[in-house]
């Protein structure tokens, strides 16, 4: 059977809270704490599946509607020494980038949990290389427009947090200029899929 982890149930579960009866307003007797227009967030991504630093920050602009901008960042830098019968040292640096506008259209806003629709364009750029004893063998040099648009819910948990997740269909082009061992190449991929977020942590402020 398929292992499924923790990240990957987090966004069907907070769209499955999202549709499942509230008590409503009369019954509680207190609104719950949802976001104004006016309103901002920082956003920070935790169990994010690609491994990378997501970092948002949004602005509420009507009740419902939010537009934002997302920061992706990965930075690797590995060093490794190879003894045969001539000692080998090598060094690999990557850096991979992408930034790019949200907007986010809210569904209802009685409950702690609101359903949304999201929309995001972002722009990517991916280099690589790899050096060996001081002189550069292979490179990369990626660029990336990708758009995407999913469904999610985000849940009030307290007055300035809120916890949220989506998923949805992705559409990725990628241009690759790269050279190994003197051999240059250039490609271009467009691919289509569906992809899920991680649990998106927000602190909302005025």
């Amino acid at each position: 059977m398929p292992r499924t982890s923790f990240a990957a149930l987090v966004p069907l579960a907070l769209l499955t809270a999202a549709v499942l009866p509230a008590p409503s307003l009369a019954q509680t007797g207190s609104e719950p704490s949802v976001p104004v227009a006016g309103d901002w967030t920082i956003a920070a991504s935790l169990f994010e599946p690609d491994a990378g630093s997501l970092f948002g920050l949004g602005r509420m602009f009507t009740d419902r509607l939010a537009l934002g901008l997302e920061l992706d960042l990965r930075d690797s830098d590995s060093r490794e020494t190879v003894e045969s019968n001539i000692t080998t040292r090598g060094e690999a640096r990557s850096t991979d980038h992408t930034v790019g506008p949200f907007v986010k259209w809210y569904g209802a806003r009685d409950t702690p949990v609101s359903p949304y629709l999201r929309g995001k364009l972002a722009l990517g750029w991916d280099d690589g290389e790899l050096i060996i004893q001081g002189d550069q063998q292979q490179y990369q040099d990626l660029f990336t427009v990708q758009a995407s648009l999913s469904l999610g819910a985000e849940w009030y948990a307290l007055r300035y947090l809120s916890v949220s997740g989506h998923a949805g269909l992705q559409w990725r082009r990628d241009t690759i200029d790269s050279s190994a061992n003197g051999v240059m190449r250039d490609r271009e991929t467009t691919t289509w899929g569906t992809f899920r977020s991680g649990l998106e942590l927000n602190f909302w402020f005025r």
